[in-house]
């Protein structure tokens, strides 16, 4: 049998313009990307006719996280001071933001970023990049 398997090389990451929230841009220098993580939050809802296991409720559900890592370039609109990840993590604002996958699957999510730069010695300016997603995500 042969396998349906797609590459994941060429997925985007998007974050809409900070003032309207309408005109999404792709993140430049992408590096590895991890998430969103889909989980429910459980309650235990066992009792003394659970027959000895414990029983669990899903209360809620959590989108998780996105990280990502990038090669940092300052002066690029998408990590920028003024209108990229870096405004956003210093503003603590909530951001729109899309992962599309190769297959332009994926999906839509508000999020907190957070940002955390590495400076090796022998090596390039990267950033590490956290999108703390709250409510929904939206399947693209």
């Amino acid at each position: 049998m042969t396998t349906n398997a797609i590459s994941s090389h060429g997925t985007l990451v998007k974050m809409a313009d900070r003032a309207t929230h309408v005109t999404l841009a792709t993140i430049a220098e992408l590096l590895d990307i991890k998430g969103p993580k889909i989980s429910g939050q459980r309650e235990d809802a066992t009792h003394h006719g659970s027959g000895g296991w414990v029983e669990k409720i899903s209360v809620m559900k959590d989108g998780g996280k996105v990280t990502f890592d990038l090669q940092f370039v300052a002066a690029e609109a998408t990590h920028n001071k003024t209108t990229g990840m870096v405004a956003a993590a210093l503003a603590q604002t909530k951001e729109k933001f899309q992962i599309v996958f190769p297959d332009s699957s994926g999906f839509e999510f508000w999020a907190y970023v957070d940002t955390e730069f590495e400076a090796k010695v022998k090596g390039k300016l990267t950033a590490s990049i956290e999108l703390d997603i709250t409510g929904a995500l939206t399947p693209l």
